[in-house]
């Protein structure tokens, strides 16, 4: 392995370890300040999108994400119909 492959490649981790202190993390922020803290960090990211990235998103990748969301939409609405009943 060469010298820049192996000082870019990440360490051993937990992973598992790692995703659940990152969902405790951001449950006891949404718990002490609601929607906030998320609605900030959102916008971080998309300034930092913006930095690196001036045609951040680009119309084919707002389609994608617009797809996304109704997608996501259509099957919690089913998992409505089936709960409710």
């Amino acid at each position: 392995m060469s010298e820049k492959a192996s000082s870019t490649t990440l360490p051993a981790c937990d992973w598992a370890a790692l995703a659940c202190v990152d969902r405790r993390y951001w449950a006891d922020e949404y718990a002490r300040d609601g929607a906030a803290t998320s609605l900030r960090a959102s916008a971080a990211l998309r300034q930092h999108m913006r930095s690196v990235r001036a045609d951040w998103p680009t119309a084919a990748e707002r389609d994608a994400d617009l797809r996304h969301h109704v997608h996501t939409q259509r099957l919690l609405a089913r998992v409505a119909r089936v709960t409710a009943r």
